[in-house]
């Protein structure tokens, strides 16, 4: 079916950032529970062999892609301007419609960073005695922080979903619209992670014919064929957890996995056929073997 834009409109904080393999996860569990376990095995059946059926980016600020993680200069930037250096690095959004421009000019396109869309703030919470109503005295009182994620009003998302066919756009559409109506991550029941969401456009995007390919959201390229010398990424290493039915099942907790953030430049040997780059991964959960982590990532192609 190919490539899908859904562009929501934040209604609250988020606690959880909205990546696209935590977003998988969510969606995965949301199939469950409206779909049926048999419907998300029959999409799963494939998925560490190369054959997902749907793959989720990001949320990305509307009209905007991340920049790539790539030394300045590939970007056009004076190498010997300390002055600068700083200041560019904010520059952390390229415009949708300059996305064909070569990578050396961007330079002078893109913008300044996530601040401009959204505002993060800790705030300091305490656990609560239920019975009492009060925090409790001495080890009783045990505060902790959450990370808060506010967008400016009337600020969109744009989320990028590949489908092979085996899920419709109207059926992805309202399972979007299931997630953002019960909220999306960490502190979901008390009113975070909550959106609306426009039903989704369809993208005509044709990978062939580039070398170079950006990606919207974290991926895992080990062991992949690649031009490494052309590549460029951070990594990080997602910590994650299993959510909704399965925090009770006394091993909520997954193995570490190593992954290269968004925002990677990727040259592969054998450019895709699909707009996607990595692989499925598995082993990721000791109490679910079953479990799978996306480690896809829709992919971009731009020109250097």
């Amino acid at each position: 079916m190919g490539l899908i834009r859904f562009r929501l409109t934040p209604l609250s904080y988020f606690h959880t950032p909205m990546k696209g393999d935590t977003l998988f996860g969510q969606l995965c569990w949301t199939i469950r529970n409206h779909l049926g376990e048999k419907t998300l095995s029959e999409l799963l059946a494939g998925y560490t062999e190369g054959k997902p059926a749907f793959i989720v980016s990001d949320a990305l600020p509307a009209g905007f892609m991340p920049r790539p993680a790539a030394p300045a200069r590939v970007f056009g930037f004076a190498r010997n301007d300390p002055q600068n250096r700083k200041q560019t690095k904010r520059l952390r959004w390229q415009p949708v419609d300059q996305l064909n421009r070569p990578v050396a000019q961007w330079s002078q396109t893109l913008t300044t960073g996530e601040a401009d869309f959204s505002r993060t703030q800790v705030r300091t919470h305490n656990s609560l005695n239920r019975l009492t109503l009060t925090t409790g005295k001495g080890a009783g009182f045990s505060p902790f922080d959450r990370t808060e994620t506010w967008h400016r009003p009337g600020e969109t998302l744009d989320v990028y979903l590949w489908s092979d066919g085996r899920l419709n756009a109207d059926t992805l559409y309202s399972l979007l619209i299931l997630i953002g109506e019960t909220g999306f991550g960490k502190e979901a029941s008390t009113g975070a992670g909550r959106f609306n969401v426009a039903p989704g456009e369809h993208l005509s995007f044709e990978p062939t014919g580039y070398r170079h390919f950006l990606t919207l959201g974290p991926c895992a390229p080990q062991g992949l064929a690649w031009h490494s010398a052309e590549c460029y990424y951070n990594t990080f290493v997602r910590f994650g957890r299993h959510g909704d039915q399965a925090v009770h099942c006394g091993k909520p907790f997954k193995n570490p996995v190593l992954l290269a953030d968004t925002g990677a430049l990727l040259c592969p040997v054998k450019p895709p056929a699909k707009p996607w780059l990595g692989q499925g991964l598995i082993g990721v959960s000791p109490a679910l073997p079953e479990t799978v982590h996306q480690g896809y990532s829709i992919a971009l192609g731009v020109t250097l």
